[in-house]
């Protein structure tokens, strides 16, 4: 067991370019599906944080696991048709792992906050609670943490970005939504471009068990 170098010094090993392909941000675009049906958009960075890849020696062949710990910032944005629209902005901290195929699949949990536009006029009874007076309510933020699960498959072409797509669920945990807390799924169906240029990431340290 020991500590890989740079992906600045070797990145012609394998391992090194599925954990980072670039040396830039990964950048993700998708379908953003609140509740599936209310349809949306999402924008998100993947920023590589840490790698650890393992070689399992079978009979014909060596196995090769990779996993990538990585920080994701994102936006969303949806609507409910004649009812509101959401603006969900969220940080992620999530482990992504390949398979020799480059199939990967990944877990993450992170801090959000979702405000709710609402399209026509939604009322609310005053402090008095008299029933009498009311005043009209145009938007509402709520603290949303939240965990997801996902799973896809990457390409790396040669002199070419490096690219990926991906099907994830998502679930947010509204709090003091109507004096409780509630459950909002999603789901997201969209591809992760390793560009070129843009926002550059330092190179990961990966930890290597043979």
């Amino acid at each position: 067991m020991g500590w890989g170098p740079s992906i600045a010094a070797q990145d012609t090993l394998a391992n090194l370019k599925v954990l980072q392909p670039s040396s830039y941000v990964p950048i993700s675009v998708s379908y953003y599906g609140n509740m599936i049906t209310h349809p949306g958009v999402k924008l998100a960075v993947d920023y590589p944080a840490f790698g650890f890849t393992k070689f399992k020696a079978k009979r014909r062949k060596t196995k090769e696991i990779n996993k990538l710990i990585y920080l994701q910032p994102s936006v969303a944005y949806f609507v409910q048709p004649q009812t509101f629209s959401g603006l969900l902005l969220a940080a992620d901290v999530g482990l992504r792992r390949y398979n020799t195929k480059l199939y990967f699949t990944d877990a993450a949990m992170g801090i959000g906050y979702m405000w709710r536009f609402n399209h026509g006029e939604t009322w609310q009874l005053d402090d008095n609670g008299d029933g009498h007076k009311k005043n009209i309510v145009s938007s509402k933020g709520y603290f949303a943490p939240g965990l997801s699960f996902g799973f896809g498959k990457l390409w790396i072409r040669e002199n070419k970005n490096a690219i990926s797509v991906f099907s994830r669920i998502n679930s947010n945990f509204l709090f003091e939504y109507s004096a409780g807390i509630l459950i909002e799924g999603s789901l997201e169906i969209g591809v992760k471009i390793n560009p070129s240029f843009g926002l550059k990431a330092e190179p990961i340290q990966t930890k290597v068990k043979r």
